[in-house]
């Protein structure tokens, strides 16, 4: 059986660059200072250098092996939940999305939902 599966990988929202893979996977946050060379730095490495954790880029590609059909997304908004039979969620350390995400996916038909941050209950 196919399935279409969500690989949702949030970040908190900064002006400096977050990645989860660095530093021995416990992650930085590039925050250059305030002077305005580190502000253009900061701009420039936040836009410029962007790509998903490395689990993400494992998991999506085990799975589409495997014929299932998979969507990656960094932002939650703009989602419709109900495409999705299943969803695997990263860390997620911003109590305000957690909120948000478990009260948009409580009232859906998702099959399972994987997380380490949510409490969702799924019958």
């Amino acid at each position: 059986m196919k399935y279409k599966i969500l690989i949702l990988d949030i970040y908190p929202k900064a002006k400096y660059r977050i990645s989860k893979d660095l530093n021995g996977g416990y992650g930085t946050a590039n925050d250059y200072g305030d002077s305005w060379f580190s502000k253009l730095l900061k701009l420039y490495v936040k836009n410029a250098i962007n790509f998903p954790t490395l689990f993400s880029v494992q998991v999506c590609g085990e799975l589409n092996a495997l014929g299932h059909d998979i969507d990656f997304k960094n932002n939650s908004s703009k989602i419709n939940f109900d495409n999705y039979d299943l969803i695997y969620l990263d860390q997620i350390n911003n109590e305000k999305i957690i909120v948000i995400l478990e009260n948009q996916i409580a009232n859906t038909n998702i099959l399972c939902v994987y997380s380490k941050s949510l409490k969702i209950k799924n019958d």
